[in-house]
């Protein structure tokens, strides 16, 4: 019979600690404490995912030029995009698109002669005017002040292109357009330099440190503040780069880092390429698909911001919805086009997420629910269990509908076989639990004129309904270090290496202490040693 694979083991106790932002004890107004034991983990180039990206260029211009671009979608490795992103190669397509992006939005930036005058906010004819903008842009665009050699390459772009197109905000465009495709606004640099404790470790430089926490936290780049605290060298020390990291998570710009890791953690992107049989689902569209997507990145963004126990993050029944959605769901009400929050009927039996259209379609085939499918992804996404492939030659059909009147008794008869039941036993009987939602999250009481059976057991916890379920996953010993890891992956772009096992246990332990807020697991994160080191380049 087939095992459940544990990533790791169950977090020990670990002695000391705590759930503030200086839960290692640093008094405020010293330096940090440095590694004293060599990372085991590399240093890396970080390519921008499509919404860094997005937020990138709204920044650097300070304005939504609105310009539409195509981008490739980040391809997720180990089940992240922010891995894929950090670790696999760009494309000559990937390539070409950027180029063509940077131009669009360039040339947009400049195209009312007199908006990019204002903006310029200087002669464009004069050379030092074009001298201090580049300085300034290349330090937004960059996260960083461009060096001398790099100042002087698109000041030459900026002379060349005048000379050859006549006006100085010409030269200015193409000079735009070229730190626009550079690799140091593409890429975040993560290399580090030699610790003073141990020279096999590499400590983020302050504005590799300050790019990284601004698209941790903020998905985006940073901003004035805190390139300023870089520049002045204040990031080395507790007291300031507590008080940054409180200053991250307490803006409103949180919320879209909130939105993005639930995107990603979640696999929500996998919407845009889910595909119904419209004889049997005729509402289903990728404008519906859409709106499952935007419903469940809110829903999630908006409960750890009003500071829920994470464990009731996943099961609690405030959604936000528009008019389409609140149709669906049989939200009564008036609603229009934005979204807006609401609370899902007690009779709908909806046990939070789990309930949402976005998670039951994606799990779901073409034609029909899946208990596999979506116990699997309750293993493996938010139990971080691995389940074993089928093996070689096993036949994985589903017996004909005629031979069964519901979906319960079609994978029963499946699972009987020797082959098949040792996985089966591990996913099916959780995704049974959500049997009264169909292949796109449709409520239903009976399938095929016979009631539905949603009970179910989790490792031992019998559920008799979907919200009991959802309270079983919500209670797993598994489910809090699940998340932690989650969390370390996403900001790191990588999976953790043995070295850091312990401080993936260490976190887990933080976020127990804290009741289970999401927002002190990132401030934990952020703030922890590992996040500001890397090893050495080999």
């Amino acid at each position: 019979a087939a095992k459940v694979h544990e990533a790791a083991p169950n977090a020990p106790t670990v002695p000391g600690g705590g759930a503030g932002p200086l839960a290692s004890g640093t008094p405020e107004g010293e330096p940090l404490p440095q590694p004293g034991t060599p990372a085991s983990a590399v240093p890396t180039l970080r390519r921008l995912t499509r919404s860094q990206y997005q937020q990138s260029m709204q920044a650097v211009f300070g304005r939504d030029l609105n310009i539409p671009f195509e981008l490739e979608v980040e391809t997720s490795l180990n089940g992240l995009g922010a891995i894929g992103a950090a670790e696999l190669a760009v494309s000559e397509r990937a390539i070409e698109q950027y180029r063509v992006a940077g131009e669009a939005v360039a040339a947009a930036a400049f195209a009312d002669a007199g908006v990019a005058a204002s903006w310029v906010g200087c002669d464009a004819e004069q050379e030092f005017c074009a001298l201090s903008f580049l300085e300034a842009f290349g330090q937004r665009a960059f996260r960083r002040r461009l060096s001398e050699s790099e100042l002087s390459r698109y000041l030459t772009v900026y002379l060349t292109s005048k000379t050859a197109l006549g006006t100085g905000l010409a030269g200015l465009e193409f000079a735009v357009a070229g730190i626009l495709q550079s690799p140091n606004f593409l890429y975040r640099v993560e290399l580090g330099q030699p610790s003073t404790a141990d020279p096999n470790v590499y400590a983020l430089s302050e504005h590799e440190l300050a790019s990284k926490l601004a698209y941790f936290l903020w998905d985006g780049p940073p901003d004035v503040d805190l390139l300023a605290a870089a520049d002045a060298g204040a990031l080395s020390t507790a007291q300031t780069l507590s008080s940054q990291v409180q200053r991250l998570l307490a803006s409103p710009q949180h919320r879209v880092a909130l939105e993005s890791f639930f995107d990603d953690a979640l696999g929500l992107r996998r919407l845009e390429e889910v595909d119904k049989l419209s004889s049997v689902y005729p509402e289903f569209d990728q404008s519906l698909a859409a709106d499952f997507r935007t419903q469940t990145r809110l829903t999630l963004a908006d409960a750890v911001v009003r500071g829920l126990d994470f464990r009731a993050v996943l099961a609690d029944n405030t959604t936000f919805v528009n008019s389409r959605l609140a149709e669906f769901y049989g939200i009564p009400g008036t609603f229009g086009t934005d979204f807006v929050a609401a609370t899902f009927p007690v009779e709908s039996l909806r046990p939070g997420v789990f309930g949402h259209g976005s998670l039951l379609s994606i799990h779901a085939h073409a034609s029909a629910t899946s208990p596999t499918l979506r116990g699997k992804f309750v293993r493996e996404t938010l139990l971080c269990q691995g389940i074993p492939a089928p093996p070689p030659g096993v036949d994985t059909t589903l017996p004909d509908a005629s031979m069964a009147s519901t979906t319960r008794d079609r994978f029963s008869i499946h699972a009987s076989t020797a082959a098949c039941q040792g996985c089966h036993s591990l996913m099916d009987p959780i995704g049974l639990g959500l049997e009264n939602f169909d292949g796109i999250g449709r409520f239903r009481d009976t399938e095929n004129g016979f009631a539905i059976d949603a009970s179910g057991e989790l490792d031992g916890v019998p559920f008799a309904k979907p919200a009991e379920l959802a309270a079983a996953i919500a209670n797993h010993p598994n489910l809090p270090e699940c998340v932690t890891r989650t969390v370390f992956r996403y900001g790191w772009g990588r999976l953790e290496q043995p070295g850091e096992v312990d401080a993936v246990r260490r976190l887990a332990l933080q976020f127990s202490v804290s009741n289970y807020s999401f927002s002190e697991l990132l401030a934990a994160a952020a703030l922890s040693v590992e996040f500001r080191t890397t090893g050495a380049l080999d």
